[in-house]
């Protein structure tokens, strides 16, 4: 018995045109992170790199960008403030993630752009 179209589940249309963009140099945290997102049905992009980050969003603008603090070259903090400062990425939503979560460490990634600071699993 077929469904009626009206009747049908929906899903979330907007996920699908929207991508994620993801930084980190750990591979694991990359690889879990994104898989649950692209379950959640959202487009994700990866970098291990700032820089390489800053080329994607010259390409496409990410809806969220979802950075580690410790990168190698540039930190996700100024990774954080070079989106900012860019007309064009200034709007993006950036949450920064860290093993090593305080209080203090929040606060500075507010005062970086970052909309939030997350503790990420050991």
């Amino acid at each position: 018995m077929a469904e009626r179209p009206d009747t049908a589940p929906s899903k979330a249309p907007d996920r699908h045109s929207r991508f994620l963009l993801i930084v980190d140099n750990d591979a694991n945290h990359l690889f879990y992170a994104a898989m649950l997102l692209q379950r959640l049905e959202y487009n994700i992009c990866t970098s291990r790199t700032a820089e390489e980050a800053l080329e994607m969003t010259s390409v496409a603008l990410p809806a969220l960008v979802i950075t580690e603090l410790k990168l190698a070259r540039m930190s996700g903090l100024e990774f954080a403030r070079r989106l900012k400062t860019d007309k064009r990425t200034a709007a993006v939503p950036v949450i920064a993630a860290t093993k090593n979560f305080t209080p203090a460490l929040e606060m500075e990634c507010g005062n970086n752009g970052c909309v939030a600071c997350i503790r990420k699993p050991m």
